[in-house]
This record gives C-alpha cells, structure tokens and sequence, in this order.
C-alpha cells in the first residue's frame, strides 16, 4: 500500500464517507493505479435498495482522477479540488457490482492536465474482468 484510505479522504472533495477507495497501489505523473472492496459493503453510500449499479464505477473512476490530480499538484501553495465535468466513451459490462468478489483495481491514465482540469482514460477491472471504462473530464474549482 502506497497511500492509505485516512490519506485518500482529505483529498476527494466530498469527504470521509464517500471515500470509495481503499489504497492507492501505485502512481507517477501520468498514472494512477488504486484498489477498493468497498463496492460488496452494504452500507456503501451509492447503493440503492440494496444494489450497486455498475454506473457507480463513474464515481470510483471520477474519484481515483482527482485523487490522481491532488496527488500530482502536492507541493503548489493552493491546490485546488477536481469535479467531474464530463464523462465519454462510456463502456459498461456489468448492471451491478455489489456481488463480484474480490477487490476491484480502478485505473486512471492522465491524458491532458492543465490549471482548468484535466482528462482521464478509466478502467474498472475485477480480476481478469473490465466491468467499466470511459474518459472522464476534470473540472478544477473551489
């Protein structure tokens, strides 16, 4: 483990309770590579009835990007936080996710990082299994 869930939650911008990831394995300037089983807890706050939707892995996605862009501004007097501005390419292989075993590894490939945001190329596998990618765009804001 490269850096801890306590360490992941100051810096998503929603806080502690919606901190999806467990670790973040591995990273550099153009990569980041994080792992999680939150999506088999039951009290994971993006389930409804009971279930995950596999288009929840957007907000794992979205949330490993902009851990991905804190990461890499450490060290700039203010970094600023990253929202989601715009998901494409959107590719789905699963309805639900609450079931697949395992830990999932979520996947963010910087493609474009400015001081306005950036854009991301996501993968979300479980196993051998890609269950989700898309490219997401970053918003930088207050």
């Amino acid at each position: 483990m490269l850096i801890a869930r306590s360490e992941l939650e100051q810096m998503i911008p929603h806080g502690s309770q919606m901190c999806l990831l467990d670790e973040v394995v591995e990273w550099d300037q153009k990569n980041i590579i994080c792992r999680t089983s939150s999506h088999g807890c039951t009290d994971n706050p993006l389930r409804i009835d009971g279930r995950l939707g596999g288009m929840m892995l957007v907000e794992y996605g979205a949330q490993v990007a902009a851990i991905h862009v804190a990461l890499i501004q450490q060290g700039f007097k203010a970094p600023q936080s990253a929202y989601l501005g715009a998901i494409k390419e959107l590719v789905l292989s699963v309805d639900f996710v609450e079931r697949i075993e395992g830990s999932l590894s979520v996947k963010a490939d910087c493609i474009m990082n400015n001081m306005g945001g950036a854009i991301y190329s996501i993968q979300v596998v479980s196993a051998d299994q890609m269950l989700m990618k898309a490219r997401l765009s970053l918003l930088q804001g207050e």
